[in-house]
């Protein structure tokens, strides 16, 4: 039997994370109790992640996070499932409305230093079009 979870990873389905990326986010999870979101930068998409940055890092019990409107491959507190999850798509303001519901309701949203996914080359070379794609709807939303 599997026993109860109190946290949910949602990985990006085309992006490659890093060795142990589950259980150094989880491990934020620990450090900061106040945890609503964490997720890890993408360096496909440096670029877009500034515009979901709510401020300047702040230190939380003697960590540095950056607050944000944190997307991409995240881990959340489970109980936040019933803020309505974002479906799946693309990324845009479904995300942004969940991840503000969930500040509102008292948790910290944040990206995790030194976690970092990535868009591979050799999908980017195969799949130029999707990857461009991609680019452009980041690029309207930011």
């Amino acid at each position: 039997m599997v026993g109860e979870v109190d946290l949910i990873a949602r990985p990006s389905s085309d992006m490659c994370m890093p060795q142990d990326w589950l259980k150094t986010m989880v491990g934020w999870h620990e450090k900061i109790p106040q945890t609503g979101i964490v997720a890890m930068v993408s360096r496909s998409y440096l670029d877009c992640y500034n515009s979901r940055f709510l401020g300047d890092k702040v230190l939380v019990n003697g960590y540095e996070i950056q607050p944000a409107n944190a997307l991409g491959s995240i881990v959340f507190k489970k109980e936040l499932s019933k803020l309505k999850l974002p479906e799946f798509g693309k990324y845009g303001y479904d995300d942004t409305i969940w991840t503000e519901k969930v500040r509102k309701a008292g948790y910290l949203n944040y990206y995790c230093e030194g976690v970092v996914e990535d868009y591979p080359q050799e999908e980017r070379d195969k799949y130029p079009e999707y990857f461009n794609w991609k680019m452009e709807q980041l690029n309207s939303i930011s």
